[in-house]
């Protein structure tokens, strides 16, 4: 008979195994629920090891220590499980990113190991178990006495194996989910860093964004200019003195753009082969006219977005920057946009980008920027990144325009640039032969023609001389006669005019072809509607969408600018310039405009808009645009749109067929582009009666309520579009109106283009009303019922106040101050009349209840009451 000290430690110990099965199968389920596949897998492999051990006889410590074993791994998997919990729930990324990271954990060599060895000893312990001897019954206790020993023996082969599985599982799995949890904070340090670099404002001006012509590059083309910029990213060219910055230099439709988009995607696709590694940093294409695209002020956060982009290693540099960017401000000066985010770049690369990296960056269309002064800055701070990083490389395209040739040749920018001209007439020559014979031959229906007539094909190789856009030009105008190769050739081999260029002679020739003078004559409202269209694509700066250009082009067809170039006798006014109308004149001038996603009109290249403006390239009257003059005609078009009629309409096919954001978007294009024509517009009485004619009309008013609503909807709608308008062309109007004390009235040249507005001819009734109208804004809201009675010292306190608030009018701070109190004495303030124009808008805006439905409805944008 046992003691019973023993048989109380046996009782003890088959409680404990019996007590461990539960044990595991609860382990079991809540492994179940850990982010790492497979650890589930181990208590139900190991439950039933410990249940045979359970029923087998066998010296009770070694069945105890077999039992703590079991216990260590019961606690190992648990602590790992609880790890790679911890690790799920580190707060970073999306759920997503946190779910693949954790898969690359249980997919990792680390952990595929440690569960490899634990399945291994886990099928050798299920073997050793098997030969166990189970307790019970007579032939079993002869047979625990007979083999008991070799239980024991087992026992401790099978706790030693355990043992080892345990350590090496530990070691393993910890390092697979250590590795894991750096995933997931490096996931967290990336999303940081790209939702910083997302706050900086940028334009999607980069290569893949470029149309097909800027992209029009023809292999076989450019071989020796591809070779130089083959040995320009090598460090090797020019031979003796090698540059990091590369300036490439031609004229209008020579193929700069052609080959800064083929050298970004020979960067990218790796197409050069090169010593070290080049990365394509960052390229920006300017497109002239085009808003963003056209904008210096954010050349540096685009090229700073992209460079985060470029290489991990870089990222976080930039984002840094930006962080402190950000802070302060959303858009900056160009020096300080470039000091911030690019000036912390380190000058040795990491090591994880590869020996001898280089970094490259494309900008092409110097010319074609808005602000040129802007685009100069920007070089020389170009200049300044090149010299103190050695890994960086800019290559830049434009015309030889006299102010950006100074700045690359001054002495910032000298000693670091290698200056190419694109102007062999002999590559030139060749390579336009290659595109036209080529291309030609592609077009329907012309095949045959080019194969029986390679005289023709021949002819036209010449008359383009070298120039690309003649080229491409040319192909689209053939294209239009795809089904009469004869006609097109007639007409392109016919073009060409004593003492005009082969590219303005296409231009004109492809005019008369479209719009035959003939024609225009016979029809002024064709004329009409040809002149206005022309007209907008020209002289807008941003590019214009057909439902704006309808709009805007039926204003346009009313002004005097439009109906003196008119033919015959025209009764105002000129039916409509409709939507259908524009699609039509653009199908038939394809060859030189188009019209894309998202319906925007545009030039196919600046070129033609310059040509139209210039008489001496542009010799039909019929066709020509006095810019001056133009832009003046584009000011009343702008104006006559802000009536209850025009908002109304807007907002109603609106509610049809598009959302109230577009016509928030066309409010703001013109808002925009109307601060440029009135610096832009030629003085001329039709101007001037018309800027006076705010002054006792309801436009003013209509144009401070549409000015409110631009307010709010650019703080958060479409981003930086219209986040400029805060201080728009109205307060533009109001401001220069205050020089009618102060400006020479021989200012103005009624004959040229582009002359100053003398704005001694706009009264000072104007700055007068806009406050009233201002100060009666709660009343036009319908907040307050009993009708304005503000007086004149209301105005000139309003004024001062006004001035003096706005940090972007400080300037004019004084002008406004001596201009109002030389009004107190000296000048009426015609309150009564003021007084009624508010009511009888207020009146109209109440007795129409389409009118109301938008003009009360949009007093509230997102919960915040406006105007």
């Amino acid at each position: 008979m046992l003691p019973e000290r023993r048989r109380n430690g046996r009782r003890a110990l088959d409680t404990a195994l019996d007590v461990a099965g539960p044990v595991l199968d609860a382990l079991e389920v809540g492994l179940g629920l850990t982010p790492v596949p497979g650890l589930d897998l181990i208590p139900k492999a190991l439950s039933g090891v410990v249940k045979k051990v359970k029923v087998a006889r066998a010296n009770e410590e070694q069945r105890e220590k077999f039992l703590e074993t079991v216990r260590l791994l019961a606690s190992t998997i648990g602590a790992t499980a609880a790890k790679a919990k911890r690790s799920e729930e580190v707060d970073a990324g999306d759920e997503e990113d946190r779910r693949r990271a954790m898969e690359d954990v249980a997919h990792s060599p680390d952990f595929l190991r440690a569960m490899q060895n634990l399945v291994r000893t886990f099928d050798e312990l299920q073997e050793l178990a098997d030969t166990l001897v189970s307790k019970g019954g007579l032939q079993g206790f002869l047979q625990g006495v007979v083999r008991g020993s070799r239980n024991n023996d087992t026992l401790k082969s099978m706790q030693r194996r355990l043992a080892t599985a345990i350590d090496a599982f530990q070691l393993d799995s910890h390092r697979a989910i250590d590795q894991g949890i750096q995933d997931i904070k490096r996931l967290l340090k990336n999303s940081d860093e790209q939702r910083i670099i997302s706050q900086l404002a940028w334009a999607d001006a980069g290569y893949r964004a470029v149309d097909y012509l800027k992209s029009g590059f023809v292999d076989g083309t450019r071989k020796d200019l591809m070779k130089k910029l083959h040995s320009w990213l090598e460090g090797r060219f020019p031979e003796y003195y090698p540059k990091q910055f590369c300036l490439l230099t031609a004229g209008a439709g020579m193929g700069k753009s052609a080959v800064a988009h083929r050298l970004c995607r020979y960067i990218f696709d790796k197409k050069f082969a090169l010593s070290g590694p080049v990365f394509l940093g960052a390229s920006f294409f300017f497109v002239r006219g085009n808003g963003d695209k056209a904008s210096a002020l954010l050349l540096a956060p685009t090229i700073a977005r992209q460079l985060a982009s470029c290489h991990p290693a870089l990222c976080t540099y930039i984002s840094s920057a930006a962080s402190k960017y950000v802070l302060l401000g959303g858009q900056q000066q160009v020096g300080f946009a470039f000091d911030i985010l690019l000036g912390t770049l380190p000058t040795t690369l990491p090591a994880s980008m590869g020996r001898n990296a280089r970094v490259v960056i494309v900008i092409d269309g110097l010319d074609e920027c808005a602000e040129q002064n802007l685009v100069c800055e920007a070089l020389t701070r170009l200049f300044a990144l090149v010299r103190r990083l050695p890994w960086l490389y800019v290559f830049a395209a434009s015309r030889p325009e006299p102010q950006i040739l100074h700045t690359f040749e001054s002495n910032e920018g000298s000693d670091v640039v290698w200056q190419e001209d694109m102007g062999d007439a002999a590559e030139s020559y060749e390579d336009v032969e290659l595109y036209l014979r080529t291309t030609v031959p592609k077009i329907r229906s012309y095949a045959p023609f080019v194969r029986d007539h390679p005289r023709q094909l021949g002819a036209l190789v010449g008359q383009a001389n070298g120039l690309f856009i003649y080229a491409q030009t040319l192909v689209r105008f053939l294209d239009t006669y795809c089904d009469y190769p004869e006609e097109g050739f007639r007409l392109a081999l016919s073009s060409k005019r004593d003492g005009v260029s082969s590219v303005d002679s296409l231009y004109l020739q492809i005019l008369e072809s479209a719009f035959p003078p003939d024609q225009l004559r016979k029809s002024p409202y064709i004329h009409a509607h040809l002149l206005a269209l022309l007209h907008i694509i020209t002289l807008t700066q941003r590019q214009c969408v057909i439902p704006y250009a309808a709009i805007l082009g039926s204003n346009l067809c009313e002004t005097s600018v439009i109906q003196r170039r008119l033919s015959g006798a025209v009764t105002p006014p000129i039916r409509k310039l409709s939507e259908e109308t524009i699609v039509s004149m653009l199908s038939r001038l394809r060859a030189v405009l188009r019209y894309q996603w998202g319906n925007e009109v545009t030039a196919l290249h600046a070129s033609f808009g310059e040509f139209l403006c210039n008489p001496a390239r542009c010799t039909n009257q019929l066709y020509q645009i006095d810019e001056g003059e133009g832009h003046a005609g584009l000011v009343s078009a702008s104006l006559a749109t802000f009536t209850l009629e025009t908002m109304t309409s807007l907002y109603s096919v609106a509610h049809a067929k598009i959302e109230d954001g577009h016509v928030h978007l066309f409010v703001a294009f013109v808002f925009w582009e109307l601060r440029r024509h009135i610096q832009c517009a030629t003085w001329t009485p039709e101007l001037q009666a018309d800027l006076a004619a705010l002054v006792g009309s309801s436009r003013m008013p209509i144009m401070l309520r549409m000015e409110k609503l631009l307010y709010v909807f650019g703080r958060d709608g479409p981003g930086p579009f219209l986040g400029n308008l805060t201080y728009g062309a109205f307060q533009d109007l109001c401001l220069r109106a205050i020089q009618s004390d102060h400006a020479d009235s021989s200012n103005g040249s009624p004959g040229g283009p582009r002359s100053p507005i003398p704005w001694l001819s706009i009264p000072g009734e104007y700055l007068k009303f806009f406050a009233y109208t201002s100060l009666c804004r709660d009343y036009l809201m319908g907040r307050v019922t009993r009708a304005p009675t503000h007086r004149a010292k209301d105005i000139r306190q309003f004024l001062l106040e006004y001035v003096r608030s706005s940090g972007d009018l400080e300037d004019w701070a004084a002008p406004v101050q001596e201009a109002v109190h030389a009004w107190s004495s000296r000048e009426p303030f015609d309150m009564e009349r003021y007084r009624t124009v508010i009511q009888a808008l207020k009146a109209d805006i109440d007795r129409d209840l389409r009118v109301k439905d938008w003009w009360y409805n949009q007093a509230t944008i997102r919960g915040r009451p406006e105007w």
